[in-house]
């Protein structure tokens, strides 16, 4: 769980030297239905939440099978993990303009070849990271950082752990029902994570009874990015399949 630890160096990752392309590549993929991702979360006793990064798991797993990945294909322990936005606030607490979050670190075991395996490692890393003293730790310590060395010295620091990591991950919920803006019915929203320095990001946001999922992508890294938003679509509908 340590942010200074650095993932496998796999094909979803910097190497050694590359440095972060000024522009990305956008990729949506298919809609899938809020209601069908209920019922498979219902039926493991899962959240949303949980299996939408099952779905990336399960993605980032078949890309790497699909480029022949030495180190998925070897066979030997890899580390691959993502970061992902957590909100410090109370369910109480009144909601204010300023945000209160941090970041915590996800496994993503893409090693596990069957779904179910996979939704089990998910979710016991989630509850360990969330039910622990982690969260509260790092925004301390940034907080010290920060007062102590300044703007400067924090956002360099965020920078190396971003690089460590092989993606950024984040969903969150929109309008249940349709909305419109200056009378034109809005037909699909997405959102995308701010330019972290970093491969891959991806999003997810429901609206209108949807959930949409979208890839920011560093094409200098990740050479095919066709190819991933086809394994995120391939994913959902083996989800929804088995589960």
């Amino acid at each position: 769980v340590s942010p200074d630890l650095m993932d496998t160096r796999t094909a979803l990752c910097f190497k050694d030297g590359d440095v972060c392309a000024p522009t990305k590549e956008l990729r949506k993929a298919a809609p899938v239905s809020l209601e069908k991702l209920k019922t498979a979360s219902k039926a493991r006793n899962a959240t949303i939440n949980d299996i939408l990064l099952l779905a990336t798991t399960g993605a980032l797993r078949r890309y790497l099978l699909h480029v022949k990945d030495p180190s998925l294909m070897s066979g030997k322990s890899l580390r691959l993990r993502a970061i992902m936005v957590m909100s410090l606030r109370p369910p109480t607490m009144p909601v204010a303009v300023a945000n209160k979050l941090t970041f915590i670190l996800i496994p993503m075991p893409v090693q596990t070849s069957d779904i179910a395996g996979r939704l089990k490692k998910i979710q016991a890393s989630v509850k360990f990271v969330k039910t622990s003293l982690l969260p509260t730790i790092t925004t301390f310590l940034f907080d010290v950082l920060f007062k102590l060395a300044g703007q400067a010295a924090m956002q360099h620091k965020i920078q190396s752990v971003q690089r460590n990591q092989t993606l950024s991950f984040s969903s969150i919920k929109g309008p249940d029902g349709e909305v419109t803006l200056c009378g034109a019915k809005v037909k699909s929203i997405s959102y995308w994570v701010n330019p972290a320095q970093m491969p891959l990001l991806v999003s997810a946001i429901s609206y209108n009874g949807s959930v949409n999922c979208q890839a920011t992508i560093d094409a200098g890294v990740i050479k095919d990015p066709d190819a991933l938003v086809r394994c995120i679509n391939e994913e959902f509908t083996a989800i929804l399949e088995v589960l």
